[in-house]
């Protein structure tokens, strides 16, 4: 009787590919970020208007009210003055909501990404979601109820809680490594999140700019709380648990400093100590590539609604979404042109610096046009982050990626409580005679992750090729057959 199968066993790597999974996983990072698309703007230009109605007060030196996104250029005038002002009480109100979101956060990711490998992905996507929907509708409410300002530290706190926007990527990183193979695909499923999302908030900023020009700041951030509902109903009802997502452990004796231990283990305590020194490493390329993600939008909308730009909602809206379709649209395409011809790591240098050019291009722009063409530069940029990702997913165990996720929003968030009071200090202090100076400080640390980056490169491009030359040694060997005199010959003349 014939034992062999007619038909070879797939390799693991290809029975990790599931595609059903991977667009489940798309959708909901989408309606996420649709969600997002509503919040964000809507809170940040209600924030400047409440704020300035307050600093000017019964000011009436000019027809046209604060609220309108008055533009005052005599630098004399008291409108101009207490436009200053209230630019600066933005500045530090953005920056209190976010610090007590960010110290949440840190809480909170720490342990749902504890537990992520052992209880799956659908609770990693759960609970983000749940304490974005309470953040959304508590803004409606101060919204329609013009209640007090200081109710919205509610909703960040419970949304930090729930890891808020780096829980949902968690989650759909992590989903997207356990339904791929570790190389190529790996990379660009990853960077498939990273685009849908992008261009679904991209096209739902433009409308949310017409929104707010049009119905004022209600009814975005309703939207905003009632896609978040949709979003929990998708998970929970379409949502399917991975089968390599879930490490095989007794889940009654997993604790939380065991979890814990799984998100340090990578750096601190498993592998070679060659392997902790390269995710180290990867770490503080990535620390170094993200600290400014957490201040640069809220600087850049009121950098837009200030001199020399004075830009409304709505032109904000088709800025927004040119910059992100660029950068999406040439990503993704990008990646999987590059990969024909070199590896991740040359793609990820070179995301990175242009990442130093747009921020330099941003921080000396005085017109439209030259916002524009930094939004062109930053395109090319796109790679850097998702690449620095695959990199360290491959180099993880399966069973390990929630963990490491979870160690890359943990420095996230480190990064934005080190750093979102600094920057927003900076601007503060700049902005009277150079509004731009905040992102020529942005552009000093993707220099330091660019030269980090460099490196880490180098050393990976070994590693990789170190394990692969190990595993062609291994499938050998677990092959072997009685080796007949014509393979010793073949084998001798190789030699």
């Amino acid at each position: 009787m014939e034992k062999k199968p007619l038909l070879p066993k797939p390799k693991e790597g290809e029975s990790l590919l599931n595609i059903r999974n991977l667009v489940m996983g798309n959708i909901v990072a989408v309606l996420y970020h649709v969600a997002s698309a509503f919040h964000a703007p809507t809170l940040d230009q209600y924030l400047y208007k409440r704020l300035s109605l307050e600093v000017f007060g019964n000011y009436s030196g000019d027809s046209v009210s604060p609220a309108n996104v008055t533009c005052y250029s005599n630098k004399t005038s008291e409108g101009y003055i207490l436009q200053e002002m209230a630019q600066k009480a933005t500045t530090s109100q953005q920056m209190y909501f976010s610090l007590v979101n960010t110290a949440a956060a840190l809480v909170g990711s720490l342990v749902l990404g504890s537990y992520s490998d052992y209880f799956g992905r659908k609770v990693v996507f759960i609970l983000p979601a749940i304490g974005d929907m309470v953040r959304s509708a508590m803004l409606t409410a101060i919204i329609h109820w013009e209640l007090d300002l200081n109710w919205y530290y509610i909703g960040e706190f419970l949304c930090g809680l729930g890891s808020t926007n780096s829980g949902i990527l968690l989650a759909s990183y992590a989903y997207a490594a356990d339904n791929t193979p570790p190389r190529k695909s790996r990379t660009l499923a990853i960077a498939v999140i990273d685009t849908t999302s992008s261009i679904a908030y991209a096209g739902t900023s433009a409308a949310t700019g017409y929104f707010i020009q049009d119905m004022g700041y209600f009814y975005p951030s309703l939207v905003s709380a009632l896609i978040m509902w949709v979003l929990i109903l998708v998970v929970v009802f379409f949502i399917r648990e991975s089968k390599h997502s879930l490490k095989k452990t007794n889940k009654s004796k997993v604790n939380l400093t065991q979890g814990i231990r799984n998100v340090v283990g990578l750096y601190l305590f498993d592998n070679t100590c060659r392997v902790r020194s390269l995710f180290w490493l990867g770490l503080m390329c990535y620390f170094f590539s993200q600290i400014s993600a957490n201040a640069v939008i809220n600087i850049n909308t009121l950098f837009m609604m200030n001199l020399p730009f004075c830009w409304t909602p709505e032109r904000i809206g088709y800025f927004t979404m040119a910059s992100t379709m660029a950068k999406q649209l040439l990503g993704v395409p990008l990646i999987k042109l590059l990969h024909y011809c070199i590896g991740d790591e040359v793609i990820g240098v070179f995301s990175a610096f242009t990442f130093i050019v747009a921020d330099l291009l941003h921080g000396l722009a005085t017109t439209d046009w030259m916002m524009y063409g930094y939004a062109m530069a930053g395109a090319l940029s796109f790679a850097a982050v998702p690449v620095i990702r695959a990199i360290m997913s491959r180099m993880a165990p399966k069973d390990s990626q929630g963990s490491l996720f979870t160690s890359l929003t943990l420095a996230d968030k480190v990064g934005g409580l080190m750093f979102i009071p600094s920057f927003a200090y900076i601007y503060e202090a700049t902005v009277n005679f150079m509004r731009g100076f905040i992102f020529l400080v942005f552009a000093g640390t993707h220099v330091v992750a660019f030269m980090l980056l460099i490196l880490f490169a180098c050393l990976t491009y070994k590693h990789n090729r170190r394990i692969e030359h190990d595993d062609t040694v291994t499938i050998q060997d677990t092959e072997w057959r009685q080796p007949t005199s014509q393979s010793n010959l073949a084998q001798s003349t190789e030699m």
